[in-house]
């Protein structure tokens, strides 16, 4: 059986001392950041095609983050050059079905991280989808994705992860940036990172760098496909259907509120159905 395919272009820096993920230490029972991400300002680039397959992505990306690459969203230009600058002259934006969602360290709810008991990939995978249903993203909390945990993921009160889809049409990254940033105003906070949905961001899967601890999460890459073929339609990531609904983005907000303020178990808004603490 034949699958459709897309390009995913990565990239590798070239300069001394590069560094694709953040770096952490442990003092008296305390994590602390000893270093960011320094990439440098020109780098190798190879882009691999690959088919709409969860396995296929996950593979990759396992190999490529072992080797200090990163991604992004655009492609190269015809006749590029190897070495080269991160620049939107150099990657081109096109039309794509590859939806990356960025969560920077979201607060679990409590129910939520209660049952997130273990560092197992299955856990992992179950406690994302928890989140999602509980966010309101039900079309992708029931779709196939690849889920790489953030280098700054290290307890299990927070999610900081990239989450990968594949939509069933091909949208602009103008598109899904607009659609991000009305997601973030629906919900009172910014749990969508814009910013991923340029040509030339970089979207980084490498793990932490752990000087004198062990990563809590020795496999941070990794897949879940319970369906045989499971695309998420692209009226999910339509900015006009948003706006529409911006006011039904606004109640889902304040019943977040009334949740955690008063305890409400059964909170009603129209269009969502119930939310259960």
């Amino acid at each position: 059986m034949s699958y459709p395919t897309f390009p995913l272009t990565f990239l590798k820096g070239i300069k001394p001392g590069y560094n694709a993920a953040k770096t952490f230490k442990l003092s008296h029972a305390t994590l602390t950041k000893v270093s960011d991400y320094d990439i440098g300002m020109t780098f190798c680039h190879q882009t691999v095609t690959l088919p709409y397959i969860h396995k296929a992505l996950c593979d990759t990306l396992k190999k490529r983050a072992g080797l200090g690459w990163f991604h992004i969203y655009g492609s190269p230009t015809d006749s590029l050059q190897q070495k080269v600058r991160r620049l939107k002259e150099n990657f081109h934006e096109s039309p794509t079905r590859f939806l990356v969602m960025d969560i920077d360290k979201y607060t679990l709810p409590p129910d939520i991280a209660k049952q997130w008991t273990n560092n197992q990939p299955d856990t992992i995978a179950r406690t994302i989808r928890l989140v999602l249903e509980r966010l309101g993203f039900t079309p992708l909390s029931n779709a196939n994705f690849t889920f790489v945990l953030s280098s700054s993921q290290l307890n299990r009160t927070i999610l900081s992860a990239h989450l990968y889809f594949f939509l069933d049409k091909p949208v602009s990254l103008r598109d899904l940036r607009r659609w991000a940033i009305l997601i973030n105003k629906g919900l009172g906070q910014n749990i969508v990172d814009p910013a991923v949905y340029k040509s030339v961001q970089p979207v980084y899967i490498s793990a932490p760098t752990c000087l004198n601890f062990s990563d809590p999460f020795p496999i941070r890459i990794g897949y879940s496909a319970p369906h045989a073929d499971s695309f998420v339609s692209d009226s999910f990531v339509s900015v006009d259907d948003l706006k529409r609904n911006l006011m039904t983005l606004l109640c889902r907000r304040m019943q977040f509120r009334n949740l955690y303020s008063i305890g409400i178990r059964g909170a009603r808004c129209k269009g969502l159905g119930t939310i259960s603490r």
